[in-house]
């Protein structure tokens, strides 16, 4: 079977002389191809617009806009550029060749032209756009996918902040890609009063980074949302949540050497203390009435 039949295309012809276009689209369904034949290159920028084509067959030497402006102007267009165009012109001079090359054209005939050259130069184009299709395709499944992944990701974030009556608590949250491994959580401790905050960076960036996000903040939660007895210490509430995390995380994931920083605290909103742990996280700030910076809360471990 021919080649080209094996990968039927949609082709445009441009071309002043109907000859040459007649010529050309004989040529090209011969071997399968639909093809559309337009006279000037106001046109074929038309069409362009109006129909999908695979590729273009485009005559240097037109009157009104020439080949190279039509040329031009395709690969300034984001929408089009990705067309291949093979030029065809009587011109066989190695200045039209570069010119023609320089502002992007894929191939470039000169007429009369050879049918086995031009065949093979149109397979070999087209096998260019499908390999690009193919890969645009593919980009386009993984956005998808990293988009359902952000909108589960921003299900592991908390819906409404907890209000508390004299204070403020306020959240922003801004990843650098689609997933991340940043996450923070904040809840009530019931039946002791204290609220839980964390803010954590697990290592790396993307997917995997963004897979262990999940498992550190599902841990984190569950150990600290326990039913501890009343009267539990705020510090033993922040140890057990760490430690456990910790461990899970080095007996059973300790072959990926994925890790997390995190800032866990416990606030009372009673008395307005915070306990806290600072797993290697970055030092958070305390500010005074006036703004101004009055502690950081460094790191209590690695």
């Amino acid at each position: 079977m021919n080649a080209s039949v094996a990968m039927p295309a949609r082709a445009l012809v441009v071309d002043d002389n109907a000859m040459n276009r007649d010529v050309l689209s004989r040529r090209l369904q011969r071997s399968g191809h639909a093809v559309e034949s337009v006279e000037d290159g106001h046109r074929a920028l038309e069409r362009l617009k109006a129909q999908s084509f695979d590729l273009i067959l485009l005559d240097v030497m037109m009157p009104g806009i020439d080949g190279y402006e039509v040329l031009a102007r395709l690969k300034d267009d984001p929408g089009l550029r990705h067309i291949p165009v093979i030029m065809i012109s009587a011109l066989g001079e190695t200045d039209s060749v570069v010119k023609c090359l320089a502002l992007g054209a894929d191939d470039y005939l000169t007429k009369p032209f050879n049918p086995l050259i031009l065949q093979a130069r149109v397979d070999a184009c087209l096998l260019k756009k499908r390999v690009h299709d193919g890969e645009m395709r593919q980009l386009q499944s993984m956005e998808r996918e990293l988009e359902i992944g952000r909108a589960i990701q921003a299900g592991f974030l908390p819906d409404a902040l907890p209000q508390l009556p004299g204070w403020d608590i306020a959240v922003r949250f801004r990843p650098a890609r689609q997933v991340a491994g940043d996450f923070y959580d904040l809840f009530p401790i019931h039946g002791n009063g204290g609220v839980f905050m964390v803010v954590a960076d697990v290592c790396d960036k993307g997917v995997g980074a963004a897979l262990y996000m999940a498992l550190f903040r599902s841990l984190i939660r569950a150990t600290a949302s326990q039913a501890y007895p009343q009267g539990t210490a705020h510090a033993d509430i922040l140890l057990a949540a760490a430690a456990l995390t910790n461990d899970y995380i080095a007996r059973v994931h300790g072959r990926a050497s994925m890790f997390a920083t995190a800032f866990m605290g416990l606030l009372d909103p009673a008395t307005g203390s915070l306990s806290y742990i600072n797993a290697g996280h970055d030092a958070p700030l305390v500010a005074g009435a006036g703004g101004g910076v009055r502690q950081r809360l460094g790191a209590t471990g690695p």
